[in-house]
């Protein structure tokens, strides 16, 4: 798949076409989600906000969430307003089943 390909200006274009030919809910697998999680550092801002358009779609098992979670931790305080915005969109949404963390 796209998501293995080692330039991620790549997997952010496939995510892009596929999300706006297929819709971004069928994206929405940890097939696609997972490894451009693990990889969310060598993106530039347009491909973050791309991976995180996809991972606000997504619906991890509860014991998954907070590796997410960690993941997107340093999106937090990025320098760019879109890129913050779309991650405390994620956090919100992957939140919302556990009322204590979301809370917070």
């Amino acid at each position: 798949m796209a998501t293995q390909d080692p330039d991620s200006q790549v997997v952010a274009n496939c995510l892009s076409v596929l999300g706006e030919i297929d819709g971004w809910d069928s994206l929405a697998s940890p097939q696609i989600i997972i490894p451009s999680l693990n990889r969310i550092k060598t993106f530039n801002e347009w491909g973050l906000c791309i991976v995180l358009e996809v991972a606000s779609r997504y619906t991890p098992p509860e014991e998954e969430v907070y590796e997410v979670l960690n993941l997107l931790e340093g999106l937090l305080v990025h320098v760019n307003s879109a890129v913050v915005l779309a991650a405390v969109r994620v956090f919100l949404l992957l939140t919302l089943a556990l009322p204590q963390v979301h809370q917070q």
